[in-house]
């Protein structure tokens, strides 16, 4: 099967059926299934039964081997034989960790851009120039089927029923550009999203949460009183997410998972993360006053 045929038949267009895609992943050729483990301390403290999902536990310490190594798995061997070539959403402000991590594994690492619409720019450029094959960071098939394993294993161990360019994009039903991009929650961090990632998200998708770099630094540090792992800001997103939907909706006796998508976080930023934690507990707050700069006063 070739990588097109899937939107294929008889000469028409259709769309992925992304359910026999996820079935036939060849992702586990080289990953191993990720445990589901009871958050104990978040569950006590939200009257929850919480369950993370530790995607962060890979070799590369995030999701992405999944949907990256789908795609290649299907690659013709001439289309293998020029390279492959990948941009990532945190391409450019990564931290050191991530793209050190990359060369280790023999890959070399070009940093461009400010922003993941540059360095995505700047790789379309290089296939051009170098005749490599581009795997998508997530606008593909075989990506998304390759990340959708996750929810394959979740349904298999437990059985239940700043950049929100999705979040608007949903709202507006249509892929909303944004201006810019908040860069803390890197992997995440993208102007516009895939079309087809977008057309998915359309049919399935009930409800966006929108959560501040305060409350991502408070599920960071719930997690590790849980795991003892240090997940970066993406990879709490979801934990983050859980807690704002359960308080705004006063919530308990509910069952939640959340992906922990990834750890790739440089140590530096742990003071960051460690100051601003409690502000998104709640157990701080800053006040800010303005007071009129005037003659005798």
């Amino acid at each position: 099967m070739t990588p097109d045929s899937i939107l294929m038949d008889n000469s028409t267009t259709v769309e992925p059926d992304y359910l026999r895609l996820i079935l036939t992943s060849r992702v586990y050729e080289i990953v191993k299934e990720t445990p589901l483990q009871h958050a104990t301390n978040l569950s006590i403290k939200t009257n929850n039964k919480i369950l993370l999902k530790r995607e962060d536990l890979h070799e590369v310490f995030s999701f992405k081997i999944r949907g990256a190594y789908n795609k290649i798995s299907h690659l013709t061997e001439e289309e293998r034989n020029r390279g492959v070539i990948a941009c990532s959403a945190d391409a450019s402000a990564t931290p050191t960790i991530k793209w050190q991590n990359v060369e280790r594994l023999g890959a070399k690492v070009v940093l461009y851009g400010s922003d993941f619409d540059e360095a995505k720019a700047e790789c379309a450029r290089l296939i051009e120039v170098e005749k490599r094959t581009n795997i998508p960071p997530y606008d593909d098939p075989y990506v998304i089927a390759g990340q959708g394993t996750i929810a394959m294993e979740i349904l298999r161990q437990y059985k239940t029923l700043d950049a929100n360019a999705m979040t608007l994009s949903l709202r507006e039903k249509r892929r909303v550009i944004l201006d810019e991009v908040g860069l803390f929650a890197d992997g995440a961090a993208v102007r516009i999203v895939g079309e087809e990632t977008f057309r998915v998200c359309s049919e399935v998708v009930d409800q966006m949460i929108n959560v501040s770099n305060d409350e991502i630094c408070a599920a960071i540090k719930e997690v590790f009183e849980d795991t003892r792992s240090v997940l970066e800001p993406a990879g709490a997103l979801s934990v983050a997410g859980i807690n704002k939907y359960i308080a705004e909706n006063k919530i308990t006796g509910g069952c939640f998972v959340a992906i922990t998508s990834g750890a790739n976080m440089n140590f530096e930023r742990l003071r960051f993360v460690a100051e601003r934690a409690e502000l998104g507990e709640q157990r701080e707050a800053l006040i800010s006053v303005i007071i009129p700069e005037r003659p005798g006063r």
